[in-house]
């Protein structure tokens, strides 16, 4: 009998059917993983600007006020 090296059509196509399968299932939840971590890190960084609003209003006695404004990176006091 001769011996077997490498697979068969079958086999491969088998292997990508699962693979495609489990892509269809993950790439969803992946997705929403990274909205999810993009919201929580815009959160993040809204709170530092307040926290960091309030410790400035404390320390100089006085009114500061937290302007937002879209695409803007760093605060604006």
């Amino acid at each position: 009998m001769k011996t077997q090296k490498g697979f068969s059509i079958f086999e491969l196509l088998a292997v990508i059917g699962i693979i495609a399968i489990l892509a269809s299932i993950a790439i969803p939840n992946m997705i929403s993983w990274r909205n999810d971590a993009k919201l929580r890190s815009a959160s993040n960084i809204i709170r530092g600007d307040l926290q960091s609003a309030k410790a400035r209003a404390l320390r100089e006695n006085a009114i500061v006020v937290v302007i937002f404004t879209a695409n803007v990176t760093c605060p604006q006091f």
